[in-house]
């Protein structure tokens, strides 16, 4: 005599697939708060980096773009500086000046 597991009448495909579902969703609700995160440290950090970017090049820091990645777990800060110094003299793109 052999024994199922499974009630009659019940499709268990269903409850699989709904199971997926689940399980897609809170995948997606915590991806989002680890990015909800990011973006609030960004915004906590964001002034500090300026101006350090600034003291280091001698240039104001005009943008800002930001990315993160959860896997693998990557994150780039790209800071647009503005082409004059300071003394308002137009560098030769190299570091520092």
């Amino acid at each position: 005599m052999f024994s199922f597991n499974c009630t009659p009448g019940v499709d268990r495909s269903q409850t699989r697939s709904r199971a997926i579902v689940r399980a897609r969703i809170d995948l997606g609700s915590r991806i989002a708060r680890a990015a909800e995160t990011g973006e609030a440290s960004h915004r906590v950090i964001q002034h500090g980096l300026t101006d350090g970017i600034e003291e280091i090049t001698g240039r104001r820091a005009i943008g800002l773009v930001s990315t993160n990645n959860i896997d693998p777990d990557r994150g780039v800060e790209v800071f647009i500086v503005d082409p004059t110094d300071t003394d308002g003299h137009v560098g030769d793109g190299a570091s520092g000046g």
